[in-house]
């Protein structure tokens, strides 16, 4: 996207929320820095403040990462889901060697490991009410 981006991340359990929101925080802001020295430029390069949500469900966590796939589709910017080279789109359905654990998401997520009932899968629709969201702040 080019104003904004989503992660999905896993971190141990008794890795601090905070501590790391708190980091990412800190790196978005030092790049920004040096996006505005090096283009002599000011002011926001993304969307919005950082947001970071636990996801305490697996169901969630799925559709969270349909949703990032999706994202770039639904904002006009490509036509098919496989064309955001950002994306960890195709490292799922190409089984693509990335930095993706295809196997942790199949556990956590129940992220399909059969390419075709991923793909399947991912082409749906989702509806986004955010208020069914089961997150933690």
């Amino acid at each position: 996207m080019p104003n904004h981006f989503h992660l999905l991340i896993n971190t141990r359990e008794t890795f601090v929320h905070k501590k790391f929101s708190a980091d990412l925080r800190i790196m978005l802001s030092s790049y920004t820095r040096a996006i505005h020295k090096q283009e002599n430029r000011l002011g926001s390069l993304f969307q919005q403040h950082t947001k970071i949500k636990k996801i305490i469900s697996s169901e969630i966590g799925s559709i969270c990462l349909h949703y990032i796939h999706q994202n770039p589709l639904k904002a006009g910017l490509i036509d098919a889901m496989e064309d955001w080279q950002y994306s960890s789109f195709n490292t799922y359905w190409k089984q693509e060697d990335r930095f993706v654990d295809r196997l942790l998401a199949n556990k956590l997520l129940d992220i399909p490991l059969d390419t075709e009932r991923f793909y399947t899968l991912s082409k749906k629709v989702i509806n986004y009410d955010k208020s069914s969201y089961d997150f933690e702040s």
